[in-house]
């Protein structure tokens, strides 16, 4: 199996024109061990810190040492498992959704001039760009399935008017019980931000439907959450976002206290 994945990620980053960059795919029993095990010793206090989510994430993405070392794109295969007994592949979202964490990563170390990932979650815009990349994977996590895996199914109209009238209100859902579930700022702000990246999935794909009307009409009165996508809908390349971070941090704010 773990060949014809690869074959679909080279496919893939072809297919999109992406840059070249060292990848390997690994499927994993244990996300926090098998990232552990992956990622440059000094990076560890990092991942310790963050064990929880690893452990509870279906994927995760070890970073080397330095900019141009192999990135591991780690897949957990009880989840791979579980999505074939279901019938389901969702799985390949979570590949491809690691996979743009790996390029938006390095990219990011290419605009702020640096060679090592130690002292990256130091900066003072690592938080806003944690959030944005969030957004990024999660847009192209859906493209990638939805789009790129299976030869631009999106186009039929079947596959369209289930993507439309029964996932996306789906994801509207998680995204309302995500939120409210949690009086943890971050995690809200986390599950909105991989909203957003599914909405801006959907505006790629059918931008006759989710037009700038229909969105406000989606937040209602939410006007924060509006304004947010449209930052997002408007930035939505780390070059064009990198140079609006603290703009995006003064969206977020109007929201949140912590950002």
């Amino acid at each position: 199996m773990i060949k014809d994945l690869v074959k679909m990620v080279d496919g893939y980053i072809s297919a999109r024109g992406l840059p070249s960059i060292d990848i390997e795919l690994a499927l994993s029993d244990n996300l926090f061990e098998s990232r552990l095990n992956f990622s440059a010793d000094n990076q560890r206090d990092h991942i310790l810190e963050n064990k929880d989510t690893i452990e509870s994430s279906n994927g995760t993405v070890a970073w080397p040492e330095f900019i141009d070392g192999k990135y591991y794109i780690i897949v957990s295969k009880s989840y791979i498992d579980r999505c074939i007994r279901e019938g389901g592949v969702d799985y390949l979202e979570t590949m491809y959704h690691e996979l743009q964490h790996a390029f938006d990563h390095k990219r990011y170390l290419e605009l702020i001039n640096s060679n090592e990932f130690a002292s990256v979650p130091k900066r003072h815009d690592y938080d806003i760009f944690t959030q944005w990349t969030e957004f990024n994977a999660s847009r192209w996590g859906c493209l990638g399935l939805w789009k790129y895996a299976y030869g631009e199914i999106y186009t039929s109209q079947c596959v369209a008017d289930h993507i439309v009238n029964i996932i996306f209100p789906n994801s509207i859902e998680n995204w309302v019980i995500g939120y409210s579930s949690t009086s943890d700022a971050k995690q809200q702000l986390y599950v909105t931000m991989r909203f957003l990246g599914r909405l801006k999935a959907l505006k790629d794909l059918y931008p006759e439907i989710f037009s700038n009307d229909y969105v406000c009409k989606i937040f209602d009165t939410n006007i924060w959450a509006y304004n947010l996508f449209i930052f997002l809908d408007e930035k939505n390349t780390l070059d064009s976002s990198f140079l609006s971070f603290d703009k995006l941090r003064d969206i977020l704010k109007s929201n949140w206290t912590f950002a």
